[in-house]
């Protein structure tokens, strides 16, 4: 339904030539699609085993190396075809001096929302795999359907096929805000319990300080104790060998 409905405005506002630069947008998507659903379907297991696990550190150690691929991937991608639009020019066999420079225009336009295609995929498959499937379900929603639909519509009749694309990119854009704003917003309504990414505090950090002790091997082999209240290098769980050990107080 969006894309038969984004079509017919499209052709309202650009003709055979915008539907022509609209369908390229979509097919180079399918360049970023290898890259972002790769990495989010990589990361969706990984994090759900952590998360089932209680080891949130993990988790965000996982999310944030994905969100580190996922954008400085799109954003090389976006450079390259910014830089050189005819790469998609000789893909899609756009030729004529019309017609690729009214595609070059388009490119080097389109190209802006390729981080945050990428980031709202990720997103909406990590909120699956820490069973927020609500969240993830509104994110889908409003960006394939609601905001694409709206903000496309009112900006194309004023804007033309810079309103389309205007309102391609905003769509992406509000629906990765949406995303960060969410989940700022569920933290503040749950805090102090609740850490960033819509995970609970980890108990490594919090036990440190109010019930836990660090428990390390002493220069002659035997394990000494340090209160957690004394100085020293917190140390993750995954990041310490087999002689350092936590214990309760």
């Amino acid at each position: 339904m969006c894309t038969h409905t984004l079509n017919a405005l499209i052709t309202v506002c650009g003709g055979a030539l915008g539907l022509q630069a609209y369908s390229v947008y979509k097919n180079s998507l399918f360049l970023g699609y290898i890259l972002f659903i790769g990495t989010a379907q990589t990361l969706s297991p990984i994090a759900s085993f952590y998360y089932h696990e209680s080891d949130y550190d993990r988790v965000r150690f996982v999310l944030m190396r994905a969100m580190r691929i996922v954008l400085i991937g799109a954003v090389l991608m976006a450079a390259l075809f910014a830089l050189c639009p005819a790469i998609l020019l000789k893909m899609y066999s756009i030729e004529g001096a019309e017609k690729s420079a009214y595609m070059t225009g388009a490119i080097r336009l389109f190209v802006i929302s390729y981080p945050f295609v990428g980031m709202n995929f990720l997103m909406s498959f990590y909120w699956q795999a820490i069973k927020r499937q609500t969240l993830s379900a509104v994110l889908t929603a409003l960006k394939g359907l609601i905001l694409p639909l709206a903000l496309v519509w009112l900006l194309s009749r004023r804007m033309g096929m810079i309103g389309v694309w205007t309102g391609i990119i905003a769509a992406e854009a509000l629906s990765t805000a949406f995303a960060f704003a969410a989940m700022a917003l569920i933290r503040r309504k749950n805090a102090p319990g609740m850490g960033s990414f819509l995970l609970p505090q980890s108990p490594t950090r919090i036990g440190m300080i109010f019930r836990w002790r660090w428990i390390y091997p002493s220069r002659s082999g035997s394990p000494r104790k340090r209160e957690s209240g004394s100085r020293g290098v917190f140390r993750p769980r995954w990041e310490t060998g087999p002689a350092w050990r936590w214990r309760r107080c």
